[in-house]
């Protein structure tokens, strides 16, 4: 599956719509024992809220992510309100294609092919110094990743896929672990697992018990990291081909962590709330997923008949029900933080750093509140929006530019 799904990202589209058509053709052959899972998994979601008290289905993912019910549709409202901001740029996308209208096959298509190469060295370099841009200790503490061999980033026969940084106790410094093939994106990913290294280095003053933050907070170093090198990499590049290849990559990151995880978890209070009212059939479960999606992709992006079945091969549906919205909750919340940084500039640093200090050694909500930020105000979470919405135009002048 995996390496299918890689193909949504191919230059050829062809190969694109046939590799969804693919994926869906299998799924939709094991529709029965796919429904019959996740409903089970449904019911016993449900029967243990029942005996536990919990009065509704995200209430537990609640009290682990330290966080209230208001906040959370507060945020996910806000999120809905915005589903426009990713239609534009979907239009945008398909002039940039020369589409009448992206399929879904089209959302990670390629832009462009003209990124350029970026050895290891290169990107060491670059974030050093757009993290010493941020904070002279960001610099610093990053440094010492890269003289001490904190990070692994070679690639190599046998080593695992993907991209994690290991923070397993205060006394111990974090690891980073990449996979690093000399392109800009990879520098970006190098970025976002030392904004997490750093997040681990500095609260090391905190007990093994209260070093962890909840899910809700474990992104605010790492995207924060990731942003601050993205707009060092566009700044620097001097082919506009580059920095619209590059701003676009970015959108359809965010847009995949904000509006996406955002639907999902729409999908999930569906489902949970029709399974209340009796059993569920595969037709119910895929008509919630279409209808969820049908919200976020409008009129912009056509939905295959087959997409259907794109609500069961999603692992957290099954491994950890309601996850979905911390992805939502902690990229909104960097970028809002972002948002702060650059109206405030240097003098926002000494309270980020202190919020990372403080690992999980309070809730959320108090721990943000000392950089004045209050997450049951709508007006918090549009400011996370007016920077998607800021990459997009940005992404709208660059691509008049080049046309014109």
């Amino acid at each position: 599956m995996s390496e299918v799904l890689a193909l949504v990202h191919h230059q050829e589209r062809d190969l694109r719509r046939r590799a969804y058509e693919t994926l869906f053709d299998v799924l939709s052959t094991h529709d029965l024992v796919l429904t019959s899972v996740y409903e089970t998994l449904i019911q016993d979601h449900l029967t243990m809220d029942r005996l536990r008290r919990f009065p509704h289905p995200m209430a537990a993912r609640h009290l682990d992510n330290e966080i209230d019910q208001e906040a959370v549709e507060q945020m996910m409202a806000v999120t809905e309100a915005n589903y426009g901001i990713a239609q534009a740029y979907f239009r945008l996308k398909a002039k940039l294609l020369q589409l009448p209208r992206l399929a879904l096959f089209d959302q990670y298509a390629p832009v462009s092919d003209a990124l350029p190469v970026c050895p290891f060295d290169g990107a060491r370099e670059t974030i050093l110094e757009a993290f010493g841009a941020f904070s002279p200790s960001f610099r610093e503490i990053a440094h010492q990743f890269f003289a001490r061999r904190w990070i692994d980033a070679e690639v190599r026969p046998g080593k695992r896929g993907g991209a994690f940084c290991a923070s397993p106790a205060p006394a111990l410094h974090p690891y980073v672990l990449c996979n690093y093939t000399d392109n800009l994106r990879d520098v970006m990913t190098v970025a976002h697992e030392l904004g997490h290294g750093l997040h681990g280095w500095l609260a090391r003053k905190q007990t093994p018990f209260n070093y962890d933050t909840p899910l809700t907070m474990a992104e605010t170093a790492s995207v924060f990291g990731e942003f601050i090198v993205f707009d060092h990499l566009v700044r620097v590049q001097e082919d506009p081909r580059v920095q619209l290849a590059l701003i676009c990559g970015k959108i359809e990151d965010t847009c995949g962590t904000v509006f996406r995880q955002n639907v999902l978890t729409r999908f999930e209070q569906m489902v949970f709330e029709q399974r209340r009212k009796g059993r569920l059939a595969a037709e119910a479960v895929c008509r919630a997923w279409l209808e969820a999606n049908g919200r976020y992709y409008g009129d912009a992006v056509e939905m295959t008949d087959g997409y259907r079945w794109g609500w069961s091969y999603i692992p957290h549906f099954i491994h950890t029900r309601f996850y979905c919205y911390s992805y939502v909750f902690g990229e909104l919340l960097v970028l809002s933080l972002y948002r702060r940084y650059k109206e405030e500039g240097a003098a926002f640093a000494p309270k980020y750093i202190r919020l990372l200090e403080a690992g999980g050694s309070d809730s959320p909500e108090s721990l943000l509140k000392a950089l004045g930020v209050d997450f049951h105000d709508s007006a918090f979470w549009q400011k996370g929006f007016d920077e998607i919405r800021g990459l997009v135009e940005r992404a709208e002048r660059l691509a008049g530019k080049l046309a014109g």
